[in-house]
């Protein structure tokens, strides 16, 4: 007798167990991470944890798939032997068949006894010699005819056995017993991580549903609930999310008790204010969204948006703020040499903002002190191009070459070549110098800026 130890993968437990597992990982790594990823330089960062995530998982995932079986082999059985279960044996006589193949990951050895399977060995590279071993021991004992062939998932062979007998009723229902629970026990191990994996999915939309205001017949709903009393005629939606009517404030469907409602406002969603302090909705997954107050160190008597909320900035009289709802605690404060809190003011678009003292650039999402760039000369032409007494500068950040000199912040470039205090816009994407017309495409049309002198200047 030979005895053979063989750790066998089963690749349905492995795919039903590391395929959900990675969703839920990604998807929630996705959603509390979105803004980090969408930032500039973080892509590939994320990418590569990313693939680190699928190599951890997957190993793991194949580790639980695992089990180790000893088989033994004499001229009569087969016995095989899976950790912690009492052993099976088959006679010999009742093998028809050795279906062997290989694939990319090893190969697989199904022994089947009249047409049910009785045991399946799936094993990496490095034990295929071991398989080739076993079914050597086989072929010592019966006689077996050979069938090649191959397909598009890898090379195989039948090993047929032409002198199988006839097995005993009770011993083919022992194999068709043990083949059925087996394939049972796959299947309710697949429904039941299907459905682990579908409530982790949609839970959310229980927890959080999504609903909005209406009014019909009279009367305000959110969603299919009744806001009882409320008159739709003194109601105003404040936001998708919360109403004030002519006597509370409402969120969802609920009354803010705490809430002043005199002053309560919501100067930009997610963000709502009242005389007592600033508050923001919270943005949860698996637990019930709620409106709480915005942690931190500011005066709620002077804080403000420093933009009419077109961005997550805000002031109050002593500091500049940033607000990322997804972040904890939300605020953040900023700091930056010589920054004036009482002058700072955004500028004619969304990238400049400026204090006394210098200009600031937020391109990229993220708020930069410009000390290059003179404030007291500096002039805003259009969306994309700005000067001061000394440069011409225009947004870069999403263009794909590297025309202009580098300025000190990526996100925006030095025109080269260009006469600052001559320069000025004809158009929209015109500009001329005393020396040059410039071609300056939208940040949409992805291109560089042209450059053709004047003809008018000898």
């Amino acid at each position: 007798m030979k005895a053979f130890k063989i750790k066998s993968v089963n690749r349905t437990i492995l795919i039903l167990t590391a395929l959900p597992t990675l969703f839920v990982i990604l998807l929630g790594g996705f959603v509390c991470c979105m803004k980090w990823i969408f930032t500039d330089g973080n892509q590939y960062i994320a990418l590569g944890a990313t693939l680190a995530i699928v190599f951890i998982v997957f190993t793991i995932c194949k580790k639980i798939a695992t089990r180790t079986y000893t088989v033994e082999v004499d001229e009569n059985n087969l016995m095989v032997a899976k950790e912690g279960n009492v052993a099976r044996s088959i006679h010999l006589n009742q093998i028809t068949k050795l279906a062997f193949r290989t694939h990319a990951q090893g190969c697989v050895l199904t022994v089947e006894a009249s047409g049910f399977e009785f045991a399946k060995f799936d094993v990496g590279p490095k034990q295929a010699q071991q398989i080739q071993d076993l079914i050597a021991e086989f072929q010592q004992y019966n006689h077996y005819n050979a069938v090649e062939g191959k397909d598009d998932r890898g090379v195989w062979t039948n090993y047929i056995n032409p002198n199988a007998v006839n097995s005993t009723p009770a011993s083919l229902g022992e194999i068709y017993r043990n083949q059925a629970g087996n394939k049972r026990k796959t299947k309710w191990i697949a429904i039941g991580i299907f459905l682990v994996v579908m409530a982790v999915m949609i839970a959310p939309f229980f927890i959080n549903p999504k609903a909005f205001y209406d009014s019909k017949d009279g009367k305000v709903y959110f969603g299919s609930k009744e806001l009882i009393g409320v008159d739709p005629k003194k109601a105003t939606t404040l936001s998708y999310h919360v109403l004030k009517d002519s006597t509370h404030i409402y969120y969802k469907d609920q009354i803010l008790e705490w809430a002043d409602y005199a002053t309560f406002q919501c100067p930009r969603e997610p963000f709502y204010m009242d005389k007592n302090g600033v508050y923001f909705e919270t943005n949860n997954f698996y637990t019930p969204n709620k409106i709480k107050p915005l942690d931190g160190d500011y005066d709620a008597a002077t804080f403000q948006s420093v933009d009419r909320y077109a961005s997550t900035l805000f002031k109050d009289k002593n500091y500049l703020y940033e607000i990322d709802a997804f972040a904890q605690p939300p605020l953040k404060k900023l700091s930056f040499p010589d920054l004036d809190v009482t002058s700072f003011q955004s500028l004619e678009n969304n990238y400049w903002y400026a204090d006394k003292n210098h200009v600031y650039f937020t391109g990229e999402g993220t708020l930069k002190q410009c000390r290059e760039i003179d404030r007291e000369s500096f002039k805003i032409l259009s969306l994309e191009v700005v000067k001061d007494k000394n440069q011409v500068y225009f947004i870069s950040y999403r263009l794909k070459s590297d025309h202009g000199a580098e300025a000190e912040h990526k996100g925006y470039k030095v025109l080269e070549g260009a006469d600052a205090p001559s320069f000025v816009k004809v158009d929209d994407k015109k500009y001329v110098d005393k020396n040059t017309i410039w071609t300056i495409s939208s940040e949409e049309d992805k291109k560089e800026p042209k450059a053709n002198r004047r003809e008018d200047v000898k």
